[in-house]
């Protein structure tokens, strides 16, 4: 756990209380393949908006073939899990950075997404705080097999890094349109 969040540097940041967007899908994303991550990013926002892992190792990245339909992001991860991975995670990434959301308070991860009746996601918040500890919450989240809008609200203390993250576990294809962090 310890090597994936070394390999996680990005924050969930923001100036303001106001809920900042992570994640909306721009005219031109592009999908880079690396050693140990997939990668999203644009020309609008040339660094990276989130990162695709698979565990327990990152050669089942071969498996997955994240595309865009219209505003929404869609993963399958059917091809993966049936090779072997236990799990798919996609961490969301902000491209700016603010000592305001690493100060401890109540923060709310927000997602619209969808995916197959009967399958679930879990969602987390975590980082390390101030202290050096892993400090997570997490969240399951049934899907309907409707477009569904669900959120993840906790306390954290003083923060050194913050990130948000979605895992998937399950088959079946899974459409991402949008993804919102809040600083209380």
């Amino acid at each position: 756990m310890k090597s994936f969040l070394l390999q996680t540097i990005v924050l969930c940041m923001g100036t303001s209380l106001l809920a900042q967007d992570l994640f909306t899908i721009p005219s031109d994303l592009v999908f880079q393949r690396n050693p140990d991550s997939i990668a999203g990013s644009s020309k609008e926002l040339p660094s990276c908006i989130f990162r695709f892992y698979t565990e327990p190792t990152s050669k089942f990245l071969d498996e997955l073939h994240p595309r865009v339909e219209g505003d929404v992001l869609l993963l399958d991860p059917s091809a993966a899990l049936q090779a072997g991975a236990r799990k798919i995670t996609i961490n969301f990434i902000s491209k700016t950075s603010s000592a305001e959301n690493l100060k401890a308070g109540n923060k709310t991860m927000t997602i619209t997404f969808q995916g197959p009746s009967g399958t679930s996601a879990i969602l987390y918040m975590e980082g390390i705080s101030e202290k050096g500890k892993h400090t997570f919450f997490e969240k399951h989240v049934p899907f309907s097999g409707k477009l569904q809008t669900d959120s993840l609200q906790a306390t954290f203390p003083a923060m050194k890094t913050l990130f948000c993250r979605c895992d998937f576990t399950e088959k079946g294809v899974v459409r991402i349109q949008k993804v919102l962090f809040e600083n209380k």
